[in-house]
């Protein structure tokens, strides 16, 4: 034997009202219907719910009984519903990799995207794209295969933070050759940004710090040079009154990347909204 919800509803909905009319006003039914659906549920569990009088009707004991069970059920119902809806949600999360701490920045204030914290190597983007892992590679890799297709996303450039009273520099632009030779305080993995300055500034000390706390102590207590780019930012140094940093745009080809949104072709059409989305926020940067 199975019991319709609207049954159950209604039962709920009488033993709250007290009455046949607030209870078909609350369903938004006639209380024709409401009267039916009584019947119709004494039939089924063959007790009796309701006493009948001229000008009332009220719950027997059963009813009330009956009506407590009903609630619990409706609350269990909605209980599951909302759960298999959530393991839905976290499942079909968007996971993203990237190649560099750029994006993983920018990507990660959005709830539905999950970003994964390690930085991948590019040489491993095809397989984990294929073999499921991830839904989404962003990297400099625009990579058109039978099976994984790119897009887009924006670019990246890179600027160094030099100490303004000491530098001897003029304009806001540099060259690689002009800062080659300083020392350099950066994150330990800067993704792909790793072999663009190691080549471009082979002259050059990179302190590399662990963490973020650690790089942003340094830069507090210190006037060391370190890189920005336009998906991140100095503003809060900027904010310190000891900060005297002054941020110079590097001019060389190298020192800006165009990013691209790596999928599986078969899941372009689940995807769309999502690679638009990225666009979107990566718009605000540019």
């Amino acid at each position: 034997m199975m019991i319709e919800n609207y049954l159950l509803e209604e039962l709920v909905a009488f033993a709250k009202y007290k009455t046949i009319s607030a209870t078909a006003e609350h369903l938004s039914i006639t209380q024709p219907a409401v009267t039916r659906g009584m019947q119709k549920l004494e039939e089924l569990l063959n007790v009796k719910l309701f006493n009948r009088t001229r000008n009332r009707i009220t719950l027997t004991k059963t009813g009330e009984l009956a009506a407590k069970e009903a609630e619990k059920i409706l609350e269990m119902q909605q209980e599951f519903i909302e759960y298999v809806q959530n393991f839905n949600k976290t499942y079909h999360q968007i996971k993203i990799y990237s190649t560099s701490p750029g994006p993983q920045i920018i990507l990660s204030q959005e709830s539905e995207f999950s970003i994964e914290d390690k930085l991948i190597d590019t040489s491993a983007i095809e397989n984990i794209l294929l073999k499921h892992n991830y839904s989404i590679v962003i990297s400099n890799q625009n990579i058109q295969t039978d099976e994984i297709a790119s897009e887009y996303a924006g670019f990246e450039e890179l600027r160094i933070n030099i100490d303004a009273m000491t530098a001897s520099l003029s304009g806001d632009e540099v060259s690689f050759s002009q800062i080659d030779g300083i020392s350099v305080v950066t994150l330990s993995n800067l993704g792909i940004w790793q072999n663009v300055i190691n080549t471009a500034m082979p002259n050059s000390k990179f302190m590399s710090q662990n963490t973020v706390d650690n790089f942003s102590e340094i830069l507090s207590h210190s006037q060391f040079p370190f890189f920005t780019t336009n998906l991140t930012s100095s503003k809060e140094l900027q904010d310190n009154p000891g900060f005297r940093r002054k941020e110079f745009f590097i001019k060389d080809e190298s020192a800006m990347i165009d990013y691209y949104i790596n999928y599986r072709k078969e899941d372009k059409r689940e995807l769309n909204s999502i690679i638009s989305k990225i666009k979107q926020i990566w718009e605000k940067y540019m």
